[in-house]
């Protein structure tokens, strides 16, 4: 059940970030490939992406995120 929530999830977010919404995802919640392919969608789309619990990607993943998105991905460490 849990791999089903996390596609709707993706859908979910995926589809906002197309349409250029801003959007807040935690940071467990998409894989690392989900992850660079909503970055790659919000340097098309100009969706802002804010990644909540930032801590739990390691740094080469935020580094790979920002490669992607550039300005538009910030990481919150906080939560």
């Amino acid at each position: 059940m849990g791999g089903v929530m996390a596609m709707v999830v993706f859908a979910q977010v995926k589809e906002a970030a197309v349409l250029g919404a801003a959007v807040r995802v935690d940071a467990h919640a998409l894989t690392p490939p989900q992850w660079l392919e909503l970055a790659a969608i919000a340097a098309q789309s100009g969706a802002r992406i804010e990644v909540a619990r930032a801590g739990k990607l390691t740094a080469a993943q935020r580094q790979s995120l920002a490669d992607a998105a550039g300005s538009l991905i910030l990481f919150d460490f906080a939560g």
